[in-house]
């Protein structure tokens, strides 16, 4: 028995069985292998119904065409049939059509399929014809499907790693059956390249592209393209299609394998790069290189939020070209400049604010210029000798005479540094491996570095002014710069949050009392649960009165993740490059923490609950570059902080500064609501169907089950990978086996009555989700007439190249919503794209016509 729903019978599936969804069916691991077993079932037995049935030879080729081959198409929408499949199959319906006409077997099978002939449909033509069709049509398409469908053929692209385009049939006909097998993108164009079908870019479109930045590919430059077929996977491992990737700067020479694309590389000498390089010996006087230097420069200009103590650098000092390691983070000078200022303002008298202010100024003349502390490394020397690695410098002339400052103290064995100060505009990264002590002098425990370019090329690269790329030009994607928009907020709460900013900015040394408030609903109230977070802030040397912060958070209630809330607003509160404490009275928040920052590599996180709220924690934590000590105080044990903390806590659970449910264009708690009332459904009708519990205690066990929950991150995340069963899966009809199990084990054991439960709680769900609906546009309606705006306010009179809307009100809430949905999806796509994740992985996305491509 299964269960009726909008007009249809959704059975439960075992384990491994296909669920048919949109025409298709889908299976755990992906595998088409019951979708084909349909067409050649359909096949087989459409033959012999019709073998021994009295038709005539049109009647049987309207039904081949007509019947048959459209119920296979459909079948056909996300898998592709094989040479071998589909001619087995044309072979069982030609021998139909030839039995009809009376023809000989052996009679050529042309003489059915021409147009000329008895113009009988071929499934392998078909297949291409229907898929050829739908792929054009998506990549034409400006929409969301459109730039899906060119991002998937761009991780093709990728994935292929050819300086050719995959629309080359050649290109795609080169592809092995094994990276065929899940890549649908790849079986479409594969098989149209097959029938002579080619593809040819607009100059709308701009993806795919193929790689470029050198002159000379290597499948052109080897001239074989089987050896390239052949290298292809250990190619792209490596990151090399471009000759220019293994010459040196002034391409004069090939470098050793260790030191391509500047990754250190172990073992064996792969035949492919041998190879190359006798082919380059061969043709080194015919080559003609259209740059000078090599295009491929493996010294990268660093942004300042890229910097990371003990990277190895290269940078000028005077003339000289030095090598050093980041000795220390660089500092925001402007926010030092700031805070000496306002410390003179506010201390010492006349005279000592005056000697204060002409060394400010003086410091603020040297801070003009971005500077980075740098330790000197210079070439091992061994018996008057200089090698290749690099050692830490123990002193030398290019060391600062103005001493600098190390905050680590140094132990009595331990040599000194020669600390170097230096613009930070000029250094460059440099590839290099660590080695901890030299092979032939083991008693030099020195930790060495081997660079992985030689001097000679560095210098080249160093000095020339055309391999210096602007990073101002390039979009930052780093955590450094998304950790910023990680929190949204209210306006009244942005502009708290960034005066308590400003007055932490002056302190170096911050504590944080954190504590998060629960406030679950009482018997007969209606609601939901309320979380709430407070902070007692006492900076050090702040003695006029302890900074308070309270707030009002949302998302699936839970007194853990009140407590990660309030660390994650310690984070946001404190300024960047500092080190603060943060004392917290909930040891699981702090266990929650650890293994996810700590040990995230060493034990599985998949079990861990608020994945959102400690990801966040971890960027905010890395962004900012904070250093934070977690503690644990005792919970109402009396100390002063913590008790504030647990006040503010609590007020900001009972803040009302919360948006509403039903607001006409937000939904904060809406599937807090539904479920709420999902629950309260389900118990009344476990009692009908006579269930010896009471309500309330129906209640109360159904609300600790999983399979209630609406997984939140899910939807952040846009991805299908919980192990809860959602609100979406509940909409869709799909039924859970837990659920069903949970309610023979909490309501009744009677199988026809669990039956007769999930029928009439979806049927409720579906009944309370259209209720809700006309909730919202009756309240969106109410909300046009209280802020007049009739038909005539809501369109855009196009003045020149300037649209102009009547209501200003409702043009400014207009152009918000669609900025904000406009940076959602660009976001979300580019992100997407720029880590290569498949978007199988990310959503389902369906056409116009309902069909499902992935």
């Amino acid at each position: 028995m299964g269960i009726s729903l909008a007009g249809e019978v959704v059975i439960p599936k075992g384990k491994y069985e296909p669920v048919r969804y949109l025409g298709i069916w889908l299976s755990e691991y992906g595998d088409k292998t019951y979708q084909k077993s349909l067409i050649k079932n359909t096949v087989i037995q459409a033959v012999r119904t019709m073998l021994n049935k009295a038709i005539t030879d049109k009647q049987c080729r309207y039904i081949i065409n007509q019947v048959i081959l459209p119920k296979i198409e459909y079948l056909l929408t996300d898998t592709i049939l094989g040479k071998g499949e589909g001619e087995k199959l044309n072979s069982k319906l030609r021998m139909l059509f030839k039995h009809k006409c009376s023809l000989s077997r052996t009679i050529i099978n042309s003489v059915v399929y021409s147009q000329l002939g008895y113009n009988m449909f071929n499934i392998l033509d078909r297949q291409t014809q229907m898929h050829a069709k739908e792929i054009t049509h998506r990549i034409n398409r400006q929409d969301l499907v459109g730039i899906t469908t060119k991002i998937r053929l761009q991780q093709l692209q990728n994935r292929m790693w050819d300086p050719e385009e995959i629309y080359n049939k050649k290109v795609i006909g080169s592809v092995r059956n094994k990276q065929l097998k899940s890549n649908l993108s790849a079986h479409i164009l594969n098989i149209m390249g097959e029938k002579g079908i080619t593809l040819q870019k607009t100059k709308l479109e701009d993806l795919p592209h193929a790689p470029g930045g050198g002159a000379y590919d290597l499948k052109s430059f080897m001239e074989d393209r089987e050896w390239y077929n052949r290298n292809r996977d250990s190619l792209r491992r490596r990151g090399v299609m471009f000759l220019e990737q293994l010459m040196n700067a002034d391409l004069t020479q090939c470098i050793p394998w260790q030191q391509i694309n500047g990754r250190p590389s172990k073992g064996v000498q792969p035949r492919w790069y041998k190879e190359v390089v006798e082919e380059f010996h061969k043709k080194k006087n015919e080559l003609a290189f259209q740059d000078v230097i090599n295009p491929f420069n493996t010294l990268r200009r660093v942004n300042e939020n890229e910097i990371k103590r003990f990277q190895t650098i290269v940078t000028k000092k005077e003339t000289d070209i030095i090598y050093g390691l980041v000795s220390r983070n660089p500092k925001n000078k402007k926010t030092e400049r700031e805070n000496r200022k306002k410390t003179n303002n506010i201390s010492g008298n006349n005279g000592n604010n005056n000697n204060n202010s002409n060394s400010s100024n003086k410091q603020d003349r040297r801070d003009i210029t971005p500077s980075l502390i740098i330790q000197h490394l210079i070439k091992e020397t061994i018996n008057g000798e200089e090698r290749s690695p690099l050692v830490p410098c123990e002193g030398c002339d290019l060391r600062d005479t103005t001493p600098l400052r190390d905050s680590r103290v140094s132990g009595k064995n331990e040599a000194k540094k020669c600390l170097i100060r230096t613009d930070i505009k000029q250094i460059r990264s440099v590839p290099a491996r660590q080695r901890i002590v030299s092979s032939t002098h083991k008693e030099d425990k020195r930790i060495k570095r081997r660079l992985l370019i030689s001097p000679k090329s560095i210098k080249i690269y160093f000095e020339n002014s055309l391999n210096t790329e602007s990073i101002g030009k390039r979009k930052d994607t780093s955590v450094y710069t998304t950790h910023k928009n990680l929190l949204i907020k209210e306006e009244i709460m942005e502009k708290k949050i960034n005066k308590l900013q400003a007055e932490l900015s002056h302190y170096t040394q911050i504590t944080f009392y954190t504590d998060g408030s629960l406030l679950t609903n009482q018997k007969g109230e209606r609601g939901e649960d309320k979380m709430g977070i407070g902070l007692a802030i006492s900076p050090e040397g702040y003695d006029e009165r302890i900074l308070e912060f309270s707030a009002r958070v949302t998302g699936p209630a839970s007194s853990t993740r009140a407590e990660l809330w309030a660390i994650l607003m310690a984070l946001e509160l404190a300024p960047p490059n500092k080190k603060i404490k943060i004392y917290t009275d909930s040891a699981s928040a702090i266990a929650a923490i650890k293994r996810f920052m700590v040990d995230k590599w060493g034990r599985k996180i998949k079990d861990l609950k608020n994945p959102n709220v400690l990801q966040a924690i971890s960027d905010k934590c890395n962004g900012k570059r904070i250093i934070f000590e977690l503690n644990k105080v005792e919970a109402h044990a009396g100390v002063f902080l913590n008790e504030k903390a647990d006040h503010l806590a609590r007020e900001g659970a009972d803040s009302q500064e919360k948006e509403n449910s039903l607001h006409p264009f937000k939904c904060q708690g809406y599937d807090s609501t539904i479920t709420n009332k999902l629950i309260q459904q389900l118990a009344i009708i476990g009692i009908n169907q006579g269930s010896k519990k009471k309500k309330a205690e129906l209640v109360v066990a159904l609300q600790k089950e999983s399979f209630m929950r609406i997984d939140v991150g899910r939807k952040l995340r846009g991805t299908v990978e919980s192990d809860h069963f959602s609100l979406v899966d509940m909409m869709r009809g799909l039924v859970y086996k837990h659920m069903r199990n949970r309610i023979k084990t909490i309501i009744t054991t009677d199988t026809n009555k669990v039956k007769e439960i999930q029928k009439q709680i979806l049927s409720f769900l579906k009944n309370i989700l259209k209720r809700k609906w006309e909730e919202r546009c009756d309240l969106f309606l109410k909300w046009e007439k209280e802020n007049e705006i009739h038909r005539l306010d809501k369109r855009e009179n196009k003045v020149g190249k300037e649209s102009r809307i009547t209501n200003h009100y409702y043009k400014s809430i207009k152009e918000t919503l669609l900025m904000r949905a406009k940076s959602i999806k660009e976001t979300f796509i580019s992100e997407s794209y720029r880590v290569a994740t498949p978007f199988i992985n990310k959503f389902f996305c369906i056409d116009n016509s309902g069909v499902v491509t992935y």
